[in-house]
């Protein structure tokens, strides 16, 4: 296993193709920056990654390392840049907002309980 990128226990972000058997040749579903926990490694496989409990079996291109975002729900915070999720710019701009919900990099902000916008939780600065 030397060869292998990660380990069981490793926290990672999947976006790839999952397959029901480590060896398997017809994919099952394709998943998109869902979080998840590498649990089982079969060596020498066409896909040696397991998520989850055997969610399903993944190839290592389809995994990157988690890397905790920058702020969490609650936080008060502000904007790097002047733009949506989308890269969108924004018109309207406060001093700060509420960050209500976080879905993978999709941070939606509000203020005073009320959602202003959708953005990357890589552009918002903790205040």
């Amino acid at each position: 296993m030397a060869d292998l990128k990660f380990q069981i226990g490793d926290q990672v972000v999947v976006t790839g193709t999952m397959y029901q058997s480590a060896n398997g040749q017809l994919p099952e579903r394709t998943l998109t920056r869902a979080t998840a926990v590498v649990t089982r490694i079969a060596e020498n496989a066409s896909h040696p990654y397991a998520i989850n409990n055997t969610l399903g079996w993944f190839d290592e291109q389809s995994l990157t390392k988690y890397v905790e975002p920058p702020v969490h729900i609650g936080d008060k915070v502000s904007l790097i840049k002047n733009v949506t999720y989308s890269g969108k710019r924004l018109n309207k701009v406060r001093q700060s907002y509420e960050v209500l919900e976080i879905d993978g990099e999709k941070a939606i902000l509000g203020h005073n309980g009320i959602q202003s916008t959708i953005v990357n939780v890589w552009n918002l600065k903790k205040l």
